[in-house]
């Protein structure tokens, strides 16, 4: 397989790359990746550092193979599995992908925005969503939420499935609280009328371009910055239900991480 990484940064520095080279090289990459039991870390690390170059090149063909190949092909199989190695070894690649984004013209407030809350690398990366998981502190206090967000699953079918459960529970939890459901417009037919509850449309472009995707977390960062904005870390909590909108809990939403709660539907 290396070969093929070698063959596709030789022809690149020539400048000769066509697109049957492009798509020859995805399609070996993501064949590697799906059958090898255990690929090595130096493979995986070949491999996406290929397919990020790909998804983010000027011509739409390439960039369009390889956002395919990220995305179809590697990180929606494994985001749906309920393979525990899967969880890990998401969180190893899309790591990966977050540090090659932050590193690019046209990354410089993800970067910035990654860096407020003291994350520099793709170690701190998967530490902090480590230590987000396995938060089991208990919220003191309920009487003084008055703000409970939740991010949205993305789709209708996880938000009826698993959102609108943890909605249900935390108006029972947080009498006081104010529910802000945050995610595509669309999550705003599931609900009307109900006292308490909100919905704060945000848009996740499931179709988009690396630096799209990673720019509607910046953008959902900003928006929960703004909402909470006065209130102290005893007055709101934070669930995140295993959002595309945070990459399955990779980014962090919040510096207080003992009101981020993230439930790891995928375990």
């Amino acid at each position: 397989m290396q070969e093929h990484f070698q063959d596709f940064w030789s022809a690149k520095a020539q400048n000769c790359l066509a697109l049957d080279d492009v798509e020859r090289v995805c399609q070996a990459i993501t064949a590697g990746l799906k059958e090898a039991d255990a690929p090595s870390p130096q493979f995986v690390r070949g491999a996406i550092d290929v397919l990020c170059d790909v998804a983010s090149m000027p011509d739409k063909r390439f960039r369009d193979l390889g956002q395919t190949a990220i995305f179809t092909s590697i990180i929606e199989r494994l985001s749906d599995s309920f393979e525990p190695a899967h969880v890990s070894f998401y969180d190893r690649i899309f790591a990966q992908i977050i540090e090659y984004c932050r590193r690019r013209p046209g990354g410089e407030e993800m970067d910035s925005t990654l860096n407020r809350f003291g994350i520099h690398s793709e170690r701190d990366l998967i530490v902090r969503k480590n230590r987000v998981a396995s938060n089991r502190s208990t919220v003191s206090g309920r009487d003084a939420v008055k703000q409970a967000f939740v991010v949205s699953r993305v789709t209708l079918g996880a938000d009826v499935a698993v959102t609108s459960v943890v909605v249900q529970c935390l108006f029972a939890v947080f009498p006081n609280a104010q529910i802000t459901l945050i995610g595509p417009a669309k999550i705003g037919e599931l609900y009307s009328g109900i006292p308490r509850f909100r919905t704060l449309p945000l848009a996740y472009d499931r179709h988009g371009s690396l630096m799209d995707r990673l720019g509607n977390w910046v953008q959902l960062v900003r928006s929960i910055d703004v909402e909470r904005h006065g209130a102290s870390p005893d007055e709101y909590i934070i669930v995140d239900p295993d959002s595309r909108l945070t990459q399955l809990g990779l980014l962090p939403l919040t510096p207080d991480e003992d009101r981020h709660f993230f439930f790891e539907s995928r375990s």
